[in-house]
């Protein structure tokens, strides 16, 4: 079976799941490239010895080990399918508009700059 990756905006889920707005119009709203130089700075000798796909390998043989790590999460699983399904009813509509960016959600401003209510 193949994938079917779908991008769906940030935005978009914190509308329809507002339960999920801190976290992901929070620190997981902008891509990051991670960074060890803080680490670098306070443990000077601290050097990254395993490659990501090794890692990444040794993370799914740790999962496959243990059929409890294996567990699907149903109600986890529902709430992406609730999301996705709005995101594809909204998109085939043509409903699936920018709502105010992280900036001006925190300043409680939509983007044309008025004030929101709180």
């Amino acid at each position: 079976m193949e994938a079917n990756i779908v991008h769906i905006p940030s935005d978009f889920i914190a509308r329809i799941e507002p339960e999920l707005a801190g976290t992901l119009l929070g620190d997981k709203t902008w891509s990051t490239v991670f960074d060890n130089s803080k680490i670098k700075r306070f443990v000077p000798g601290f050097k990254a010895v395993i490659p990501f796909r090794d890692g990444i390998r040794r993370t799914l043989a740790w999962f496959e080990t243990d059929e409890r790590r294996q567990r699907v999460d149903e109600a986890a699983k529902k709430r992406i399918e609730h999301i996705l399904k709005a995101y594809v009813v909204n998109s085939a509509e043509g409903r699936v508009v920018r709502t105010p960016g992280r900036r001006e959600a925190l300043r409680g401003r939509d983007p044309g700059g008025s004030r929101s209510d709180p």
